[in-house]
């Protein structure tokens, strides 16, 4: 009796943590650091909601994320991306444990603007579960990105996560955090991507991206990345294509919490244009 009222407790003082932030990542965002504002590739359900108006081709796939190799921080998710009078893209994701557990549902669209200019909104559902209170609570967050391509290969980004604030009912926790990222980028025709991103976490931490990517051939690319400010690591991975599929692994090292990985399988449909 003791040791699961040790557990209850435990578990109800560190909900708050827990819901912090949505810990999810794939193996392209976690090799580049976090600097995928403006990264144009297959769609993974929190990126940037405008990079959906740059896809050409559909795809689906399935990601798994796990924080610093402990089992209970690991996350599964299934994502795909499809054209309707623009682009649309869908994403469902669970993280933690049966005892304590988070998952996720996003819609998000894309599309075109202006020549230069491309818009998206993302909306999520989250719920949030714990077992041994019980307790289940819900919360509904939005988020709004732009890109910007003022001349040929320079993309500039901004993607704005849970601008008002909504937060779990019952979970202790008032709101979810939100965030600003702003990112610059220069791409060249899918041969290699390099990109700069602040990332402003909850109007108050502050830390700095930096990421970058070099194929190799038509089937390898390398990548890499760092983080510096409030949070500090370093990143890497590569990514793998034959035919419609890619195959992509990435690391992070964090410099006290250790190490972080995803793995991403990725399949592309034939090609077509957008349905406007």
């Amino acid at each position: 009796m003791r040791n699961w009222i040790c557990c209850i407790l435990f578990i109800s003082s560190i909900v708050p943590a827990f819901s912090q932030q949505v810990p999810y990542s794939d193996a392209t965002a976690l090799a580049l650091s976090g600097t995928d504002l403006c990264y144009s590739g297959a769609w993974y359900g929190i990126r940037n909601p405008s990079l959906l108006a740059l896809h050409q081709v559909s795809s689906v796939g399935i990601n798994y994320h796990n924080r610093y190799l402990i089992p209970g921080l690991g996350s599964q998710s299934v994502y795909g991306s499809f054209p309707f009078h623009g682009w649309w893209g869908c994403s469902v994701n669970y993280f933690g444990t049966k005892a304590l557990n988070e998952s996720s549902f996003s819609v998000s669209y894309g599309r075109k603007i202006f020549q230069w200019l491309d818009a998206g909104i993302t909306i999520n559902g989250h719920r949030l579960a714990v077992e041994a209170l019980p307790e289940e609570s819900f919360s509904i967050t939005g988020d709004i990105g732009l890109v910007v391509k003022p001349v040929e290969g320079v993309l500039t980004g901004i993607h704005l996560i849970n601008p008002n604030r909504s937060g779990y009912a019952n979970s202790g926790q008032d709101y979810l955090p939100a965030e600003l990222n702003i990112g610059l980028a220069w791409s060249e025709a899918g041969d290699f991507y390099l990109a700069a991103q602040l990332h402003w976490q909850d109007y108050s931490d502050l830390y700095l991206s930096l990421g970058a990517e070099c194929r190799i051939g038509k089937f390898l690319a390398l990548r890499a990345g760092l983080k510096t400010g409030s949070v500090t690591s370093y990143s890497y991975g590569l990514a793998f294509g034959f035919k419609k599929i890619t195959f992509s692994v990435g690391f992070e090292q964090h410099t006290c919490l250790g190490m972080s990985s995803a793995v991403t399988l990725n399949y592309k449909f034939s090609s077509h244009e957008s349905q406007d």
